[in-house]
């Protein structure tokens, strides 16, 4: 019986490709961008209700964007 002393295992690289990660929002930044705005409008009152339920959640945008009142479960 032949032993090879060459491993080929050694050669394969097992990890994945490290990718750098992305910075989130510090507290500060994330009232500034609330208080930024003007819930006295529609468009203030939908902006301002988007990013609670996106910093609230953690839904992706394109999740967000497919949300029906029907999947909404009011009583809770």
């Amino acid at each position: 019986m032949v032993i090879s002393r060459r491993i080929p295992l050694l050669t394969f690289n097992y990890f994945k490709d490290r990718r750098t990660v992305i910075e989130t929002f510090t507290r500060e930044q994330i009232h500034k961008l609330l208080k930024s705005t003007d819930l006295r409008t529609f468009t203030g009152v939908r902006d301002y209700t988007i990013m609670l339920l996106l910093l609230e959640t953690g839904v992706r945008a394109s999740e967000l964007i497919g949300i029906e009142t029907d999947d909404i479960r009011w009583e809770d």
